[in-house]
């Protein structure tokens, strides 16, 4: 019968998703494309790749006909299943699988590196490793090409390749109704959203009309920090409001080690204060609110620092369950839940003379009196309790697990905001990892070929030409002269050098 196996591509295969390759030119235009966009993209001279939004799982939507297909072959029809992701990270897709009820007998192949070639590679490895039957599947023209390519290097193996080209059904499929000129549309405006500062007074003017007027709250936030507009193509629909957490101690009470020592200043830990997009955006662009979250989420990661110069850690967003929020949008966008808080009092400041009214959620003192003095009138009530959730950050998902695994406080499943909806503590994944590998037993120190190819199997250096990390192996591929192979090479070179090592 022969040994079977099944490999299949992740994004625009097993899932859509709302991540997306942003490509600076050399002319210094910022190109954004999803993956489907990508795949067939030809690189130009001076582009530079930045992949860090497939570091999440943002807003997947399954592509049934493959997920089928994987899980009718984990019934028996192949002796191995494989996803083979260009992703850097497995996290992703095992929460995706995870999602889909898929959890056992399915390994997950990062690459960290999309090259055709490494795909191609891997299959050939599979086939010298005994697979005479071997299915692929991939939704890019490139790597069904380069795997197709092995059906002549090896003729007696049955190497069936499959290019992927369907879309999420039922529920994210667009309307049948809509024409041709509408989904360009659609797509077109899908792929220019932009998160980035303010850009003028107007701009600033109308961010605060949105929020005074038409965000459920209506009163711009103290200690805002960021002001971050969200621009569909050159036209800004919406606006995110960062700051100081409204509780000033939650950074170093959420996240500390293993004495209970904060890891973290509290200053590091900001807090999404606001989120507004107008109902135009939301209808002409598509899971616009997760899309919104998470390039927020990479701008405050990558380029806002604290007032002395230190990086922002994580993020804390509640869901207000008054108004019927449990926070949807950052389940799409992985955010770790951390349970519903207690309800407090809710203050309501009204106008007796234009019977105009709003809430606080805190008042001091001291702006009290200064309302009363204004002859405002105060009331108090209970609200119902916040949905409380965290993102954390880090330059890198190693760092991002390092602090998971310092969570101070429980994780929970997500809420239905159903009536009688229990609270369900769940395990914390990093912690664990961290824990078995703490009480791991010393192992015998390896061979000198053992440290090596322990090295070359995992190692990584940062290709300066992209500013991603990039395989120390797939480095030393590269012209002698590029920056990757001498950044490659100089690691190889200080390990060897470190560990007294040579390479034959």
């Amino acid at each position: 019968m022969g040994k079977r196996i099944l490999v299949t591509d992740f994004d625009d295969t097993l899932a859509q998703t709302d991540a997306n390759v942003i490509v600076k030119k050399a002319s210094g235009k910022t190109v954004i494309m999803d993956p489907a966009e990508y795949a067939v993209y030809e690189p130009q001279e001076g582009d530079n790749f930045d992949f860090s939004q497939f570091d999440q799982l943002i807003n997947p939507r399954p592509i049934q006909r493959f997920v089928k297909i994987l899980k009718h072959a984990l019934s028996g029809k192949a002796d191995r299943v494989v996803v083979l992701t260009a992703r850097g990270h497995t996290r992703p897709v095992a929460q995706f699988l995870k999602m889909h009820g898929i959890t056992r007998n399915v390994a997950i192949a990062a690459l960290g590196d999309s090259n055709p070639e490494k795909k191609a590679q891997y299959i050939e490895k599979q086939i010298q490793n005994g697979y005479d039957r071997v299915a692929f599947i991939d939704d890019s023209p490139k790597n069904v090409a380069a795997v197709s390519k092995l059906k002549i290097k090896y003729p007696k193996i049955r190497l069936l390749v499959h290019q992927a080209k369907d879309k999420p059904e039922p529920e994210t499929q667009p309307d049948s109704k809509k024409t041709g000129e509408t989904l360009t549309k659609e797509k077109r405006a899908n792929q220019q959203v932009d998160v980035r500062p303010l850009e003028t007074k107007d701009e600033l003017q109308q961010a605060k009309d949105w929020i005074m007027k038409k965000h459920y709250i209506k009163r711009w936030p103290s200690a805002v920090q960021a002001k971050l507009g969200v621009y569909v193509g050159d036209k800004l629909e919406g606006v995110l409001l960062y700051g100081a957490t409204i509780r000033p101690t939650s950074g170093t009470e959420i996240f500390r080690d293993s004495e209970r020592k904060p890891i973290m200043q509290n200053n590091q830990m900001w807090e999404l204060l606001r989120a507004y997009t107008t109902e135009e955006s939301k209808k002409e662009v598509p899971n616009l609110g997760s899309m919104v979250i998470a390039k927020g989420n990479d701008y405050i990661r990558t380029k806002a620092k604290t007032k002395d110069g230190k990086q922002i850690k994580a993020i804390l967003t509640y869901a207000d369950s008054d108004v019927g929020h449990t926070g949807s949008v950052y389940k799409a966008t992985n955010a770790t839940f951390l349970g519903k808080q207690t309800p407090q009092p809710v203050f309501i400041v009204r106008n007796p003379k234009t019977e105009e009214q709003y809430e606080l959620r805190t008042l001091t003192s001291l702006n009290k009196k200064k309302l009363e003095d204004a002859g405002m009138k105060i009331s108090k009530r209970m609200g119902a309790g916040k949905y409380k959730y965290v993102y954390p950050l880090g330059k890198d998902q190693r760092e991002r697990d390092e602090l998971m695994a310092h969570l101070a406080v429980p994780m929970y499943d997500y809420p239905t905001g159903k009536e009688g909806d229990q609270q369900k503590e769940i395990p914390n994944p990093a912690k664990e990892k961290m824990v078995k590998k703490q009480t791991q037993p010393q192992q015998t120190p390896k061979s000198g070929g053992e440290v090596l190819k322990n090295f070359f199997q995992n190692a990584k250096v940062l290709n300066p030409d992209t500013g991603e990390e990039i395989l120390v192996r797939s480095a030393l591929k590269y012209d002698k002269q590029s920056k990757a192979y001498l950044a490659a090479k100089k690691s190889v070179d200080d390990f060897t050098k470190k560990h007294n090592v040579r390479i034959n």
